[in-house]
């Protein structure tokens, strides 16, 4: 009665079927989305941000805390 029904062959079907088929439906659709112009891209970041940085150093070059 204990006999192995589920061959290594059936474990990874699952395992597709269970994991990977949801993710690339979730990727396809932020694809398609991004391509219609519903989802903007993420903004870069500045340039200059170690210059903003500066101004929470004190002179030690520790963090200046409030």
């Amino acid at each position: 009665m204990d006999e192995q029904n589920a061959t290594p062959f059936v474990v990874a079907i699952f395992f597709v079927i269970r994991c990977l088929v949801p993710l690339a439906i979730m990727i396809g659709i932020s694809f398609i989305l991004r391509k219609l112009g519903l989802i903007s891209e993420l903004p870069k970041r500045p340039s200059d941000q170690k210059k903003n940085n500066s101004s929470h150093h004190n002179d030690n070059g520790e963090l200046a805390h409030a």
